[in-house]
């Protein structure tokens, strides 16, 4: 089973694009594709914990997050991501101190 992450990275001058899981950098391999979004292959129940994409240009940076939790070796929940920053989400909400709030929801499994 494949796990697919979106982080939907948008800027100009166009950003480099980093992902790390639970604070270590992730690198392409045979396993892992990367760019704007992440594609972890042969997800095992080591694969859950927290992704991070990393995007920054000279106009600053964005940080997007997912917890990921992998149930045994054939089943993958991810609970609600939050974006902590403005990105392209599926749905925005606005807290009572108007502050935003970003969900990420319907994630694609495969």
């Amino acid at each position: 089973m494949d796990l697919h992450m979106d982080a939907g990275v948008q800027g100009y001058p166009y950003p480099w694009v980093s992902w790390s899981h639970n604070d270590l950098l992730l690198q392409n391999t045979s396993n892992v594709d990367s760019q704007t979004s992440l594609k972890i292959r042969n997800v095992t129940v080591s694969k859950g914990g927290l992704y991070t994409c990393y995007a920054k240009n000279s106009a600053g940076h964005h940080i997007l997050t997912f917890k990921v939790y992998v149930e045994g070796t054939d089943f993958i929940c991810m609970l609600d991501s939050f974006v902590r920053v403005d990105v392209t989400c599926q749905e925005r909400e606005t807290q009572s101190g108007g502050e935003d709030n970003y969900r990420i929801r319907g994630l694609e499994f495969r």
